[in-house]
């Protein structure tokens, strides 16, 4: 090393002493810039079983460290210069889109959950289950369960056709979600002409049972506007059954992992059902 005093002519002596030995730093090659970026991209593909954000960001701060380390050790004992700021240019610009892809991909399967859960759960059930996904975990559990049935269904069918009998069933669908939710109810899918709501889960609510019957007395009044928008024909087949029912039940997802739902299994139903 060489200190601000020193004389000009050890500077100028060991230049000289290097070139004639050739030790003077040299650009690295071609091939030798191409299998560095090579090996570089190869131990970014290892940052894909980084499974947290946190654990990329230590996967990428350890690579700047290794080119960084190699890099000086290449001009230090080799006197090659690599393409450092090149490879810590790329493996930043790497890691970067790796984060914002993760991110983009947990902000898609976050909007798709929500909207699948939001089929079954009121609004503040929503935000809850959300918030603590562990609440959507199989679980025995006392719920409220309220079931609607259409009755002369099929003599309804028959009189209004296909498509005016989808359109009745879809309206009625329509009264029965809001008045479940105006209670904070979670729904079951319908089945047919069946109708599914419960309280107590995902949540506990200690006041279900008072929930459910307020829902029912609303469904009681909205079925009976709705009926009085009907044909005179069709009035007269119109009927509409509610059954009430608490006890304990399992809830969890029901299905396959390519399409389930969120529902009530037990002996509960079929004993509404009676």
């Amino acid at each position: 090393m060489f200190g601000p005093h020193e004389p000009l002519i050890y500077l100028h002596s060991t230049a000289l002493d290097d070139l004639m030995q050739s030790r003077w730093v040299k650009r690295s090659g071609r091939l030798v810039d191409a299998l560095w970026l090579c090996s570089v991209l190869l131990v970014l593909a290892g940052s894909r079983w980084c499974r947290t954000k946190w654990a990329l960001i230590v996967w990428w701060a350890t690579g700047v460290l290794v080119v960084a380390a190699a890099s000086g050790a290449a001009l230090l004992w080799m006197n090659i210069v690599l393409p450092t700021v090149a490879t810590i240019s790329l493996w930043t610009l790497a890691t970067v889109l790796e984060i914002g892809r993760r991110h983009t991909n947990e902000l898609v399967e976050r909007q798709r959950l929500r909207n699948t859960m939001g089929l079954y759960f009121s609004p503040s059930v929503l935000k809850n289950v959300l918030e603590n996904p562990g609440r959507l975990e199989p679980k025995r559990v006392e719920i409220t369960v309220l079931l609607t049935d259409l009755r002369n269904s099929t003599a309804l069918a028959e009189q209004l056709g296909t498509e005016r009998m989808l359109d009745l069933l879809n309206r009625i669908f329509t009264v029965e979600n809001r008045a479940v939710f105006a209670e904070d109810g979670s729904l079951e899918k319908p089945v047919g002409d069946q109708f599914l709501a419960y309280w107590g889960a995902p949540d506990p609510q200690p006041d279900a049972a008072d929930r459910a019957l307020r829902a029912t007395l609303a469904l009681i009044e909205r079925m009976h506007e709705l009926r009085e928008t009907l044909d005179p024909n069709v009035k007269e087949l119109f009927g509409y059954g509610l059954a009430l029912h608490a006890g304990q039940s399992l809830i969890a997802n029901i299905g396959s992992a390519q399409f389930f739902h969120y529902g009530v299994i037990g002996d509960l139903i079929n004993a509404t059902a009676r």
